[in-house]
């Protein structure tokens, strides 16, 4: 059996007794799935966030074509986990969006989601990568967003 197995059996294992230690009542158990699935995707995101970042800084970046590939690939992987970049403006899941300008340099960008699913562009013009940490890609589980867009600039975490 390979070190991967292994390590897949051992996680089924250990979540096969956190599931046995579920309420038997329909509702606290589903409010305890709820409560495990919330802790996954924390956890998830916590362990991905440093090599993504580190993995990120060597990527090429100097050029519009370049910021759009790995907003695409970031985006793709993100997905492929059920996470995505967070904005740290509306605390919502955000994509990262590549914007093209004159000089063939493009900008970066954050878009969310409003209730209503509109895109909403929450920062813009960036020329280096936003500092990039991860969250559930779950806009439901996240603050209203008119609850939380603040007017003027200045309003992201700068790291």
């Amino acid at each position: 059996m390979s070190q991967e197995d292994r390590s897949e059996r051992r996680w089924r294992e250990a979540f096969t007794a956190i599931l046995k230690d579920t309420p038997t009542d329909y509702s606290r158990r589903h409010e305890q799935m709820t409560a495990i699935r919330q802790s996954f995707y924390r956890q998830l995101a916590i362990a991905l966030a440093q090599p993504l970042r580190d993995y990120l800084v060597s990527l090429p970046q100097e050029t519009y074509e370049q910021k759009s590939h790995l907003a695409r690939w970031l985006n793709e992987q993100l997905n492929s986990v059920g996470l995505a970049v967070l904005c740290h403006r509306t605390y919502r899941p955000a994509t990262l969006i590549a914007e093209s300008d004159s000089t063939g340099k493009g900008y970066y960008a954050l878009e969310v989601h409003d209730e209503s699913s509109h895109h909403i562009r929450t920062l813009s013009k960036r020329r280096s990568l936003p500092f990039i940490e991860l969250v559930q890609d779950d806009p439901n589980a996240a603050p209203p967003l008119s609850a939380r867009v603040t007017k003027g600039r200045g309003t992201h975490n700068q790291r």
